[in-house]
């Protein structure tokens, strides 16, 4: 299966196991590696950044940015565990970073002097969340560009041999009641244990001592809304303590042996078949394919610590860094750092090179709408995404997700002409995209001889500005840019058909229909799904 990332992805949001977008895939668990930059004294952009794990690939995309903007970007990544020491150091200097990042509300206590207001930036723009957007006295001062999810890392192959569905795990009672059952069998399952050892060096306890962490603080601070606090309770430790006793008791190894494991450790024995669960974020998933795992053995459930109500929670998401323009740089230096990060995020070129890292396959193909579905279902393309309404039809040929949005077909005509209303398109020549629900419907109503088929939406309007047919059939926001762009175009009030949009997916992959919906009913139940439609598709 070809995996898929968007431009706006690069930018976009955490959502399900399946789908962790931005730059998360490579995150906050990587290897060590030293500072570096790229040549040139006399750089506009300073970028300074802390994932040593995506250095290579951020000097490729400051090599193509030179090539196709001709502009110089400097890239310096600090050693692991050493940016906070390293951002103090190239601050003082008198050239010092122009691009920077800080790792939330926190980091920006220490940095919000040196931050540029990036409210009014093309790139603030390009959110589809405003919480994405690191905010301070009522200024956008950074932009998320890191989301990671991470949850309990499971082999589902490991899973069903033991007799177990991940969806039937959505509570600590049940997720312990599987791992003591798999650990008491290990031997007859071909294992060493039910967990990955649970490493106390630096290299793996930040698993624990920050990420674990997160879940009892999040119910506490959910429940008295004390994020402010300078205290907090512990209401929520011995949940803590419990998935933690249960990580150590039910694993490859002895608990006095964890001092001297480490997070390789832990990654080995889950590649290598030896666990069936594991404690990590979207980012391994990179060296776990590198190891030799596929995809139809991986697969991440939210981490269950004994709340009430968490069999509703999903994975732990969130923005990791966020991108911050030096307020003491020259006025054109801050414009060509902006740049760089608009076009970090628009552009195809640096989107291909940190899907290359990710282990996905970048493919954006455009293409005629009459081909989609032959494409979905020969393999050619794993998914179609073209505000496309289920019919029985398609359905003969294709599966369908389930609904993403709604649309609306409207009629374009002359402003001069008589046409009001969709019955006085009788008799008349309508133009449509070829295949369309507007085709297929005008076709029904009015019958083959009144349709003019086009394969692009803009044939069929230019044929309309040239007196070749009298009205246009198409989707609301298309026509707008229509109308727009051609003086003496207008939409009738009244809507021509109303209809639901949904992805086609072969009907071979059902399992990537069972990930679409589950990743579209998370972004509807947090709203995500809602602001994109709002943003992108204003029927």
């Amino acid at each position: 299966m070809k995996n898929e990332m968007s431009r706006r992805q690069f930018l976009g949001f955490a959502g399900s196991a399946a789908a962790v977008l931005g730059l998360g895939l490579v995150g906050c668990g990587g290897s060590a590696g030293s500072g570096s930059s790229a040549s040139g004294d006399a750089a506009e952009v300073y970028f300074l950044q802390f994932k040593p794990e995506v250095d290579k690939e951020w000097k490729e995309i400051a090599k193509a940015y030179k090539k196709e903007k001709g502009v110089e970007v400097k890239i310096v990544t600090a050693a692991s565990n050493t940016y906070e020491e390293k951002l103090k150091s190239e601050m003082s200097k008198s050239s010092a970073p122009t691009l920077f990042q800080v790792n939330g509300p926190t980091g920006l206590k220490n940095w919000k002097d040196y931050c540029a207001d990036l409210s009014d930036t093309k790139l603030r723009g390009e959110l589809i969340d405003d919480s994405l957007a690191l905010q301070s006295d009522g200024k956008d001062l950074g932009i998320d560009w890191v989301q990671e999810s991470y949850g309990i890392i499971y082999n589902k192959q490991l899973l069903e041999k033991a007799g177990y569905k991940a969806e039937d795990i959505n509570s600590f009672d049940k997720l312990k009641a599987c791992a003591d059952d798999i650990q008491a069998r290990k031997d007859e399952l071909g294992i060493e244990g039910a967990f990955t050892s649970a490493g106390m060096d630096d290299s793996s306890s930040w698993r624990y001592t920050t990420h674990l962490a997160n879940l009892p603080l999040y119910y506490e601070f959910e429940k008295e809304h004390n994020q402010e606090d300078d205290e907090i309770k512990g209401e929520y430790l011995d949940n803590f303590k419990q998935i933690f006793d249960l990580y150590i008791t039910d694993s490859t190894c002895d608990p006095s042996q964890l001092a001297s494991k480490t997070g390789d450790d832990a990654t080995n024995e889950f590649a290598t078949g030896k666990a069936v669960f594991y404690q990590n974020g979207s980012w391994a998933y990179s060296d776990l394919v590198k190891a030799g795992m596929t995809d139809d053995q991986i697969g991440m459930m939210p981490i269950y610590i004994g709340v009430d109500g968490e069999e509703n929670q999903g994975l732990c998401s969130g923005g990791e860094n966020y991108w911050c323009v030096s307020s003491q740089a020259s006025e054109d230096a801050q414009k060509a750092t902006e740049d760089f990060m608009y076009w970090c995020v628009t552009a195809d070129t640096p989107t291909s090179i940190i899907a290359d890292k990710m282990g996905l396959e970048l493919k954006i193909e455009d293409m005629e709408f009459d081909s989609i579905i032959t494409a979905v279902s020969t393999g050619k393309a794993d998914l179609g995404l073209a505000g496309m309404t289920v019919t029985p039809d398609r359905q003969k040929n294709v599966d369908f997700s389930d609904t993403y949005a709604n649309g609306v077909q409207v009629i374009i005509v002359k402003e001069d002409s008589a046409i009001a209303k969709p019955d006085d398109l009788k008799g008349k020549k309508i133009g449509v995209q070829l295949s369309t629900t507007g085709d297929l419907t005008a076709t029904d109503e009015f019958g083959k001889d009144s349709v003019v088929q086009y394969n692009k939406g803009n044939d069929a309007v230019m044929a309309l500005t040239q007196g070749q047919v009298d009205a246009v059939i198409i989707d609301n926001e298309p026509a707008k840019s229509y109308v727009e762009a051609n003086k003496g175009l207008k939409i009738l009030d009244t809507e021509f058909l109303n209809e639901d949009y949904a992805a086609c997916i072969s009907k071979d992959n059902a399992g990537l229909t069972k990930a679409v919906n589950k990743a579209l009913a998370e972004l509807k139940a947090d709203g995500t799904l809602q602001k994109i439609v709002d943003k992108y598709i204003k029927a």
